[in-house]
Parts: structure tokens; C-alpha cells; sequence
């Protein structure tokens, strides 16, 4: 099955494609990152088309009307809404919480939250040159003057080390990083602080404790400085209660809290049961 993800800045259609990639020849699968501004929708399909293809709501335009009235195609849909008369629903629809309401009832939406990114890190690896006591990544992440001031805190009480795309006018800022580098980073520090609400489920898989800015009942989080340090002084003194949180953390990744298993979720609601089930059993191989 030949399946089209368009490379635009959408981390979920990453995130799903390193899955695809994961088990392509197992499946019989042919997952493509398709670069959008280099070849039209309507390109595509004067070139063979495809089984599947991932669609953004910004691409359901005039050239998307028009595929629909001369292709045959399916198409699963990552987006805030859908405009009114659609020339052809998509078979699943991936949004989140806030937009769901957006589409019209009876839709096969799959509702999207963060998850633990296991094609990018089930190879992390522990570098002494990466070691930290505690560590921030910023991509994602508004530099504020409140984030500064956290930042400059953490720098002052530990041993720090700050990555991310978002830079800081602190000596412990390091850039950015690639994937894997970033996976290496959090397998080699200590405690990770989570200011994207995407990187505490990384961590978790790691076995790395993570304390999140923003409230979840998956993870510790903090409302201020000072607790903040609380629960770091913790994690990085107490054993005993670093361990059952690492092991609490990581029992919610298994949980269905993974992109394979959102992948896996996304094909089963299609009956695509070949897909599903490779998928299936390759997240009983990564986490048992």
C-alpha cells in the first residue's frame, strides 16, 4: 500500500510516518514524506496517485475539489475543521480536543493528545558528555521573562544543560538538536522539566522522571519555583521515590500513550486490519 504524508510543519504526520517507516516491510508498505511545494495535490495523481494520503485542512482548496471529482482515493484528515459541503470525507479525521466540535456529527475522528515519540528514542543511549542533573527543552516553548526567570533558577541550584530551537541568553543553553541527540539528552540526565507537554512522555518511556508545567494526571507538575524544587530536590535525592515514579510513568506509556498506538487506532477504525495488526505487535516488541 502506497501511502503520501505531506512534509509540512505538522509534528503528528511526522510522528505517524517514522511509525509507518518502522514496519513498511513487514506491512508491505510504501510510507513517503511528499513535499508539498515541490509537486501539487493534482501532480500526485497524475503520477499514480496513492492508496492513502494524509491531508492537512489547509490542502482542501480548489486542486483538492478537483481530485475528488476525477480521482478515486482515501484520505485521512490532521486539522481544526473542514469546510461545509466537502466534496469527499476523509476516513478518519485527527484533531484536538478543542475542535472536535468542528466537524460534522457522525465523523470518525480520533481525538489527538501528546504521546511518547518511540520511533525517535527506543535507541537512546546514555552519554556522559550529555549527563545532567536536570535538563529543559525549549522547541516549542515562548521564551517569556517568567520562563527566563525559571531558567536562570534551575541554572543557579543544578547542574543544567537547556537545548531546543527557542534560544536563551544563558551560558548553559546548548541549541538545537537533532532527534536522536535529543533522545541521548534525556536517557543522560537526571530529571527532565517539561515546559512543551511533549517531552515528559518521552522521558517516561526512557525511564527518566519529568515534572510538567502544565497540569496532567499522568505526571508530576509544578505551579511555581518553589515547588518546583520540592519535587526536583526529591526525584534527584530520594531513590525510593524516584523509582515508583519512573515505574508509574512508564506503566502510562504502555497504556495506549505511544504514536504506534495511535497509528495503530487510526488504521483499525479504517478495518485496515493488515496495518493494525503490524502495528499491534510491533508495540508489544518495543515495550513487552
Amino acid at each position: 500500500m502506497k501511502i503520501l504524508i505531506p512534509n509540512i510543519e505538522v509534528p503528528i504526520l511526522h510522528d505517524v510516518a517514522q511509525c509507518l517507516e518502522s514496519i513498511k516491510e513487514r506491512a508491505s508498505l510504501t510510507p513517503l514524506l511528499w513535499n508539498v511545494q515541490q509537486k501539487p495535490l493534482l501532480d500526485i495523481f497524475d503520477e499514480g496517485g496513492a492508496d492513502l494520503l494524509f491531508l492537512h485542512t489547509s490542502q482542501l482548496d480548489t486542486s483538492f475539489v478537483i481530485a475528488a471529482q476525477e480521482f478515486d482515493f482515501k484520505y485521512i484528515l490532521v486539522g481544526d475543521g473542514i469546510p461545509k459541503g466537502i466534496a469527499k470525507m476523509p476516513e478518519v479525521i485527527l484533531s484536538t480536543k478543542e475542535f472536535v466540535n468542528r466537524f460534522p456529527k457522525g465523523s470518525n475522528i480520533i481525538q489527538i493528545t501528546p504521546a511518547a515519540r518511540i520511533a525517535q528514542i527506543f535507541n537512546a543511549s546514555y552519554d556522559i558528555k550529555k549527563e545532567s542533573e536536570v535538563l529543559v527543552n525549549t522547541d516549542h516553548v515562548e521564551i517569556t521573562p517568567k520562563i527566563f526567570e525559571l531558567l536562570s533558577f534551575l541554572t543557579n541550584e543544578y547542574s543544567v544543560k537547556i537545548i531546543g530551537n527557542n534560544v536563551v541568553n544563558l551560558h548553559y543553553y546548548l541549541g538545537s538538536v537533532n532527534m536522536f541527540e535529543r533522545a541521548n539528552f534525556i536517557k543522560s540526565t537526571k530529571a527532565l522539566v517539561d515546559l512543551n507537554s511533549q517531552e515528559c512522555w518521552d522521558a517516561a518511556y526512557l525511564k527518566i522522571p519529568a515534572v510538567c508545567k502544565d497540569p496532567t494526571q499522568n505526571f508530576l507538575t509544578f505551579k511555581d519555583i518553589k515547588g518546583l524544587k520540592t519535587t526536583l530536590d526529591t526525584l534527584l535525592t530520594e531513590n525510593d521515590d524516584r523509582q515508583r515514579y519512573i515505574d508509574k510513568s512508564y506503566k502510562e506509556v504502555c497504556n495506549g500513550n505511544t504514536y504506534y498506538h495511535l497509528a495503530h487506532k487510526i488504521f483499525k477504525s479504517m478495518n485496515n486490519t493488515n496495518t493494525a495488526q503490524h502495528l499491534e505487535d510491533y508495540i508489544e516488541e518495543l515495550i513487552g
